[in-house]
């Protein structure tokens, strides 16, 4: 009898993207040939937000108790000095997911751990590069608090300056604990970037947030005066069909050419419209030109 391989995959609560664990596993059962399926068992790991902690109790669960061969999953650049140890010394292999938040280490990876990375900090690089070399003169950021945590606005700001900014305005919603909205403080910081005569504005934020900001944006002096360039979340699938944000014009950038005729696309649509057909959600990447 052929050895089952075992894959244990670490998974975080994702509000934003809500089905990513089974989409990610369906993922894994689509690349294997279909004689070969009942060669794989995938064993899931709850790792709640990701602390470092809770990443290394489960996976010294995954391979004490569930013995398992692969550990993989969603983690960030910032947990591996932490689990390299305990994966290496159990001799498995690392394959983990990221959406790209935060900029890879500068060391390279050992040759037995491997990553796939939605890269979403090249996307913002380009977004900052296009957009000053597009519109030209000063722009802004704003930002929730809680966006302002990963390097998305460093690579934006940094593709920006590649593209000859001198300057950029940067705001940084505050943490309110007793408002679940930012409805109520974005008009202030709109009147702020108004006055402050920028040349087009680049925005980061995530689920309801982004929602909020579409429609104060609306609504505020700046629409229609100010070119909008909105982050990769904000035009994800999830948030594009979601009947309370408004039509409206920005910019973004896309991670996946649908056109693409590579086998693997090709794959990857035809795993997508079966997924339609069930009725069932999917992770579509990113729209582009939205209006």
């Amino acid at each position: 009898m052929s050895k089952v391989i075992k894959i244990g995959f670490l998974f975080p609560c994702s509000s934003i993207h809500p089905t990513m664990s089974r989409d990610i596993i369906d993922g894994f059962y689509s690349a294997v040939p279909k004689q070969y399926k009942r060669s794989f068992q995938f064993i899931p790991e709850y790792i709640d937000q990701g602390r470092k902690e809770l990443i290394k109790v489960a996976i010294n669960k995954l391979i004490t108790f569930h013995n398992v061969d692969v550990i993989s999953g969603i983690i960030s650049y910032k947990s591996l000095p932490d689990i390299l140890p305990l994966i290496r010394q159990r001799d498995k292999i690392g394959f983990f997911f990221d959406m790209g938040e935060y900029l890879p280490p500068v060391n390279t990876l050992p040759v037995d751990l491997f990553s796939n990375s939605f890269l979403i900090w090249q996307m913002e690089y380009a977004l900052g590069n296009w957009s000053q070399a597009t519109f030209k003169g000063k722009g802004a950021m704003l930002m929730s608090v809680y966006d302002a945590g990963y390097h998305m606005h460093s690579a934006f700001w940094q593709g920006a300056i590649s593209a000859g900014a001198q300057e950029t305005d940067v705001h940084v919603i505050p943490y309110h604990p007793e408002s679940r909205s930012i409805l109520p403080v974005l008009p202030s910081f709109f009147e702020k970037i108004e006055k402050s005569k920028i040349d087009y504005l680049h925005a980061l934020f995530c689920g309801n947030e982004s929602i909020d900001f579409f429609m104060a944006f609306k609504a505020s002096p700046l629409y229609g005066k100010v070119p909008l360039i909105v982050s990769p979340h904000m035009v994800c699938e999830e948030n594009s069909g979601n009947t309370g944000i408004p039509d409206i014009h920005c910019y973004s950038a896309s991670g996946w050419n649908y056109h693409s005729a590579s086998i693997q696309n090709n794959s990857f649509k035809n795993y997508t419209n079966q997924k339609k057909e069930r009725k069932l959600p999917y992770l579509q990447l990113w729209d582009t030109n939205r209006d």
